[in-house]
This record gives C-alpha cells, sequence and structure tokens, in this order.
C-alpha cells in the first residue's frame, strides 16, 4: 500500500528512512534531518527543518517530499536497522501508519523523494502529531513534529455530523419500530 501522509513534509529522513520532529520540535538520538515539501501540480513549498524551527507545518494534501537525513554514532559495517512514522489522529479516529522500513545496511545517511496523498478521513486544518523511530547498530532515535493539513477544518465537523446524524436517526428509527416488533412476538 503506498504511504498516503504528507508526514513526509515533517519527517526527517534518518538512514534512509523518515523521523520526525513537533512544533516544540524534538529529536531524542543523534539524528539530523529536513525536508522540502511541493505540492502536487506546483505551488509553494513548505520548507521543514526541526533544527532551526519548531512548527507547526501547514503542508498540502499530496505532494512529493525531497528529505535529506542522518544518524551519527553506528558502528562501522553493515547493521541491521528498522522504524516507522505515524501520523497520530484525534480520540475515534485511527492513526495513521506512514511509512515503516527495516533491513541491514552500511549507510548512516540518505536523500530522496518521497510522494504521498493524505487520505480524506484525515481532518484538515487542524494541528496533529506525527511521531516516528528509527533504530540502526544499536542506536536510537525518536522525533515528533505537528503538521497542519491544507484545508478547512470544517471537514471534520461535517463528517462528524453525519455520523451524529446518522446514529440519531438510527436511534429514533429503533424507538419508533420497537413497539411494533413487541407486538409480532406476542
Amino acid at each position: 500500500m503506498r504511504a498516503k501522509i504528507t508526514v513526509a513534509a515533517a519527517l526527517v529522513a534518518v538512514g534512509g528512512l523518515w523521523l520526525a520532529a513537533p512544533a516544540n520540535a524534538s529529536i531524542d538520538g543523534p539524528c539530523k534531518g529536513s525536508a522540502v515539501v511541493t505540492p502536487d501540480g506546483g505551488g509553494a513549498t513548505v520548507a521543514i527543518d526541526p533544527a532551526s524551527s519548531d512548527g507547526p507545518y501547514t503542508v498540502p494534501l499530496a505532494g512529493t517530499a525531497a528529505y535529506d537525513g542522518s544518524i551519527s554514532g553506528v558502528p562501522a559495517g553493515k547493521q541491521s536497522y528498522s522504524g516507522e512514522v505515524v501520523l497520530e489522529l484525534p480520540p475515534g479516529l485511527p492513526d495513521v501508519p506512514v511509512a515503516d522500513w527495516s533491513g541491514t545496511s552500511d549507510q548512516t545517511a540518505k536523500k530522496g523523494d518521497y510522494h504521498y496523498d493524505v487520505p480524506s478521513f484525515v481532518p484538515k486544518g487542524i494541528e496533529l502529531p506525527v511521531a516516528a523511530r528509527h533504530t540502526q547498530g544499536g542506536v536510537h532515535c525518536s522525533a515528533h513534529v505537528t503538521v497542519q493539513f491544507d484545508g478547512s477544518v470544517l471537514n471534520v465537523w461535517t463528517v462528524g455530523a453525519g455520523i451524529l446524524a446518522a446514529a440519531t436517526g438510527f436511534g429514533f428509527f429503533a424507538t419508533a419500530v420497537s413497539p411494533l416488533l413487541r407486538l409480532r412476538t406476542s
């Protein structure tokens, strides 16, 4: 499945992997990274550099992140690595896995491009945390960043109102039909 979140915009690649850093940019461990996000179809880019800015970062719903990241202190030679990036959504919505990785490598830095497309259920216009972790050769890094996707917060209320209306409508229907069902079973 293609990774779908712009977290790439807020992510820091570490050893070819993504790490992030939040409003109050926190990176724990010997990692560095940055990304420049370009919206699909062109437009203004968003530069994400937790070392010089603490966010939140307003990112487009779909685009490509050009990332550059590294981890230091990893023993020489091929080392096992693993990690993940997760977009943390508000209560009631599932967290969204953005990327995960594992393997063996002697590289401790990587540059590349990462394309993303945000799923439609992800709230727009509100701040959302992104969490990332990377481990390589016994060296651990974790990071957090806060992103806000382009769009109106109204999509959250529209979806919520639709769910509430459906649930309420079902409740009214069940209440109205309930006496009829009891009559049939008597």
